[in-house]
């Protein structure tokens, strides 16, 4: 915490501390990047259940292992898989539905909470869009520059985005204090980042792009795809 208020006095005192600038307002989809460490058994929901997940954490190795790669996705209705064909297990709050084609197309199965292994239900290494609660928003978890709106209030006021995984800081750091939406300079440089509260990252400028909502810090931006990759980010307000 005295890391973050001396950087946070810093940034009004040093000409030219401002990194990133504000673009804007909104709140989002319900989003978590916390990944689990429940190795619950997979069991799949009724497909006829209601979808109510508005997120979830896909991780390459089963077991929800931190061994291998893991990505994030977020939104409403169906969306795509960044990186698909290679999830074997998943983390998630409330029922989603899994598709092996593009566009939840394809073979389907609904799964509710999370799954340590997709290989019992027939799916391992298939996942290529996933359904989520809500209506499609046909894209890539994208644009959502509207008001205020949403299922989540942001609670940020103050980020630190670090150049090295574990909060170290090798080239640096950069910093997020303006409410609403603040573009990063220098999206190459956030590998961690450093925050109380929920808050929302982008992998493109003025809040657009792929996105996930996040509360708390994350030491390793790779574990949930957005390493070297948030090009902005939306605080409280």
């Amino acid at each position: 915490m005295f890391r973050k208020q001396a950087m946070f006095l810093a940034a009004f005192v040093a000409a030219g501390a401002a990194v990133l600038s504000a673009c804007g307002h909104d709140a989002a989809p319900a989003d978590t990047s916390a990944g689990a460490e429940n190795l619950r058994g997979a069991a799949a929901a009724p497909s006829s259940g209601a979808l109510t997940a508005t997120s979830a954490v896909l991780f390459d190795d089963a077991a929800f292992s931190d061994n291998g790669a893991s990505q994030g996705v977020s939104g409403k209705g169906c969306q795509p898989v960044a990186r698909p064909r290679v999830t074997s297990s998943l983390t998630a709050t409330g029922t989603l539905k899994l598709w092996s084609g593009a566009n939840c197309t394809g073979k389907s199965v609904t799964v509710t909470g999370n799954v340590s292994n997709l290989a019992k239900l027939g799916f391992d290494n298939k996942v290529v869009s996933v359904k989520l609660a809500g209506d499609d928003n046909g894209g890539n978890n994208g644009g959502d520059n509207g008001g205020n709106g949403g299922d989540v209030k942001l609670t940020t006021t103050f980020a630190l985005l670090d150049s090295g995984k574990n909060f170290s800081e090798p080239d640096g750091s950069q910093v997020a204090g303006d409410p609403g939406c603040n573009t990063v300079r220098n999206p190459d440089l956030v590998r961690s980042i450093d925050a109380d509260g929920t808050y929302k990252i982008w992998t493109g400028p003025n809040c657009d792009g792929r996105s996930m909502v996040v509360t708390g810090d994350v030491a390793d931006l790779e574990k949930i795809g957005f390493d070297r990759q948030v090009g902005s980010l939306r605080l409280a307000g």
